[in-house]
């Protein structure tokens, strides 16, 4: 793993770089899936079911592959989840049975399971030269720019050729993450760690588990753009595709500067100030102001996702790789949950006291969150 200087940053750049090409049929997915559902032969109850099975597959095995790639070494585990991406990718296209869309959403799973933590471990690299911070950041925006792309110019593709071509058409475009992954240095392997994901977790992973489940679950559900029913299946198409381009956009954005941040505030501390402007946002909504609200909540939220897993490599009492692996497994918790429990809360609570209960239920996590790191200091 580089220590420092030229050499970490070469790294985090080269790690970064593979997850933003090997990301961008994840994204293209939940833009044209929903929408193209027929095209691929499923139902809207498949299409729930496949967007979700990465998720699962993550929270299941993270610790696994957390473990095979202190094993094996975090250039090796890039090389085969590159692979493993890019074939995913092509598999949307190609395959007409369900069952086999679902092992393509399974191998995705994985597959980010093991670039999310070879990226974050190249960009920690010693945690000791004070910029662990700042490169952490620059590595999770770097990644979103594949990520927008992908939104745009395959939702561009998947209206110009077809929606299945357009994924053979992206996945052209991610080959070039298996040439990035080659160039990164290689490393000795080491003896995998007998350190277990599910421990009991640290109140960071508490915390991040309950903003999952209230941003990706309450928030997503009801503040994404509704098109009316003028709107044309194409126009649909391209709509959805710019709003979630945006959404990454604005982490492109914000990430590198929370790292920056948290180099020279303290991780904790954004970690915490970033929450609290989640939850005014999220109370600005009942409070009469509800386009500043999700401004506030889009742009901060992107501030929490990049700064919680620098606080659990911080944290970290064993294995780096570990500590932010089970902070992934908690944040995919969180995000899986969430949009069940909406799914049967929403429509039944005006929306006023629906954003405001987010707002008390953040709120306590954020608060117990603080106590917890006044306690540990």
């Amino acid at each position: 793993m580089a220590a420092g200087g030229q050499s970490a940053w070469r790294t985090t750049l080269l790690s970064a770089g593979v997850l933003a090409f090997a990301g961008m049929g994840d994204a293209l997915i939940y833009v044209v899936l929903p929408l193209e559902a027929a095209a691929f032969g499923l139902s809207l109850a498949w299409v729930g079911i496949l967007l979700s099975a990465n998720r699962f597959a993550r929270v299941l095995l993270y610790g696994e592959v957390a473990r095979l790639g202190i094993r094996i070494g975090p250039r090796n585990l890039s090389i085969a989840a590159a692979v493993a991406a890019i074939v995913s990718t092509f598999m949307y296209g190609l395959v007409e049975s369900p069952w086999l869309q679902l092992a393509a959403r399974v191998v995705w799973g994985l597959s980010f399971a093991a670039l999310n933590l070879t990226t974050l471990a190249y960009a920690w690299g010693d945690g000791r030269d004070g910029r662990s911070g700042a490169r952490m950041g620059a590595s999770r925006g770097l990644r979103q720019t594949g990520l927008a792309f992908a939104c745009a110019a395959g939702a561009w593709a998947a209206v110009a050729i077809g929606p299945r071509e357009s994924f053979l058409l992206v996945g052209l475009m991610s080959l070039p993450a298996l040439a990035l992954a080659l160039m990164l240095p290689k490393a000795e392997p080491r003896r995998a760690s007998e350190e277990r994901v599910w421990t009991r977790p640290a109140p960071v992973d508490v915390y991040i588990f309950v903003f999952g489940a209230v941003i990706d679950g309450g928030f997503i559900m009801t503040m994404a753009a509704v098109l009316g029913e003028d709107a044309t299946p194409e126009g649909a198409m391209i709509a959805a595709g710019l709003s979630w381009a945006l959404r990454y956009l604005v982490v492109v954005a914000v990430a590198p500067v929370s790292g920056f941040l948290c180099d020279r505030w303290g991780a904790t501390r954004l970690l915490l100030a970033a929450s609290a402007a989640v939850v005014a946002g999220l109370a600005a909504v009942p409070l009469g102001a509800p386009y500043a609200g999700v401004i506030a909540v889009v742009v901060t939220r992107a501030m929490v996702d990049t700064t919680a897993p620098i606080v659990a490599a911080q944290q970290a009492r064993g294995e780096v790789m570990i500590a932010v692996s089970r902070n992934a497994t908690w944040r995919d918790m969180g995000a899986a949950v969430g949009p069940s429990l909406a799914g049967l809360t929403v429509g039944l609570v005006a929306v006023g006291p629906y954003y405001a209960a987010m707002a008390a239920i953040l709120a306590a996590a954020t608060l117990w969150t603080a106590r917890a790191a006044n306690r540990a200091q």
